[in-house]
């Protein structure tokens, strides 16, 4: 398909070949939350089975420490701290513009 959003879960972009289509494939988006702030949302999650009964912030930082270098690599990178949604539309449609050197509309 074409024009779509796909949004992978976190562990996906260690995969070689997973990175290898979204490279060839995509434009990727990284939210960088930082992990202060990921670990408050992630408290009161109940459908993040890699963080049931453990130390969240303990594996915030080891899955950090696998996963940021990927990650680093996507062509937008948006902070996402105490953002609005609208704040990270309006960033994102900023940064996916001067991509490609033109004015995208909302």
């Amino acid at each position: 398909k074409k024009n779509v959003i796909i949004s992978l879960g976190g562990g996906s972009i260690i995969n070689d070949e997973i990175r290898k289509k979204l490279a060839f494939n995509s434009i990727t988006l990284f939210l960088n939350t930082n992990l202060i702030e990921l670990e408050k949302r992630l408290k009161k999650s109940i459908n993040r089975p890699i963080l049931k009964n453990i130390n969240i912030k303990k594996k915030l930082n080891e899955l950090d420490k696998k996963r940021r270098k990927y990650y680093l690599l996507s062509d937008i990178t948006i902070e996402n701290n105490n953002n609005t949604l609208n704040d990270l539309h309006e960033n994102f449609i900023k940064k996916l513009s001067i991509m490609h050197g033109k004015k995208i509309k909302n």
